[in-house]
């Protein structure tokens, strides 16, 4: 009929269920990343500072 959806009622949530589990995990992927790469930027800076530190005590 006309009005009847395409998917039954169960399969639409599952489905709307699994795309907010990917987004979710998407996400925090993409935090994890970010995080690593600040921390890795923050090391650099610490060599930095460390080395110049060295260098003004010598």
């Amino acid at each position: 009929m006309a009005g009847e959806p395409l998917a039954p009622a169960g399969e639409t949530h599952r489905r709307r269920a699994i795309s907010t589990l990917l987004a979710a995990v998407r996400l925090a992927i993409f935090m994890v990343m970010v995080g690593t790469a600040a921390d890795a930027e923050d090391d650099y800076v610490a060599c930095l500072i460390d080395t110049a530190a060295k260098i003004m005590k010598s």
